[in-house]
């Protein structure tokens, strides 16, 4: 419930802030498409977050009844028609789907948090394993890159298919990095749980289907740059502004709808909360 108020919230926000400053045309009927924002034409992510999140307590179900073995088995077999073929084909619609990829990773999680109970790698070994994987990707594109302006015999190379979400590359790179990440002691810092908590909504903000084209042409002129000898530079000083913007505003909204939230709904949601709970916690056998 929370996630489609914090995401409604910021689209009917931002589309009646443009129809009003004269940056976006008002009609109804995209006003009344703001009441639906869990959708792929607003924001691809959340629409898969959001049915993972439905999902979640039966799919965690399934890979407690799998047992460790069996969920390994799985991610490798799902993993090689989902993302290595894919990857070597350069074909990632070849079994694409956003909803299964997310249920794919969510495996993973769940069998890392177990595994890694038990098993400690370096921290060495897995920023070298996650370095070779984006050597491999960045090397990849500069080949793809060039044979696609020379124009060899190979054919075009759709060189986005090597560092894509599905792309095999990608997901070793995560992966190494989030147990990189989770064997660190790094104790408890606000100023990390803070900035965490905000990057959903510099996601939903920055990536805002009326607010990006806005914020990319207009107010930073991206384009104008791509050929420039310091366009690198000049994209992560935009990048660096639009974060920090961003994660200051949802803060600052965060703690106005944390606030109704928590006050007016979250009591009247408790009773059907329990009920979800109860059910899903009944034995298998139970009617």
């Amino acid at each position: 419930m929370y996630l489609w108020i914090k995401t409604f919230s910021y689209v009917i926000v931002f589309f009646l802030l443009f129809c009003a400053l004269g940056l976006h045309p008002f009609n109804w009927s995209s006003l009344i498409s703001c009441f639906f924002p869990i959708r792929n034409d607003f924001y691809w992510f959340v629409s898969a977050y959001f049915l993972l999140i439905l999902l979640s307590p039966f799919i965690t179900i399934g890979i407690k009844a799998l047992g460790q073995r069996k969920l390994f088995t799985f991610l490798l077999i799902f993993g090689f028609f989902w993302s290595v073929i894919p990857t070597l084909t350069t074909k990632p619609e070849y079994y694409g789907s956003t909803l299964f990829w997310f249920v794919y990773l969510f495996s993973w999680g769940a069998f890392l948090r177990d595994y890694l109970e038990r098993k400690i790698f370096s921290r060495s070994l897995c920023l070298s394993v996650c370095g070779a994987s984006w050597g491999i990707i960045a090397i990849i594109i500069a080949l793809a890159d060039w044979n696609n302006r020379v124009g060899t015999f190979i054919g075009y190379i759709d060189w986005f298919t090597f560092a894509n979400l599905y792309s095999v590359f990608s997901l070793i790179c995560a992966l190494s990095l989030f147990v990189f990440f989770k064997q660190m002691q790094i104790g408890y810092k606000p100023w990390i749980n803070k900035f965490a908590a905000a990057m959903f909504g510099v996601y939903l903000i920055h990536e805002n289907p009326i607010v990006y084209p806005w914020l990319w042409s207009k107010v930073f002129h991206v384009p104008e740059y791509l050929g420039s000898s310091w366009f690198i530079l000049y994209a992560l000083a935009v990048i660096t502004i639009v974060f920090f913007i961003c994660a200051i505003l949802d803060l600052i909204w965060e703690k106005v709808l944390q606030s109704g939230y928590q006050k007016y709904l979250f009591p009247r949601l408790q009773p059907l909360d329990k009920r979800v709970t109860d059910f899903l916690n009944a034995p298998a056998s139970q009617k």
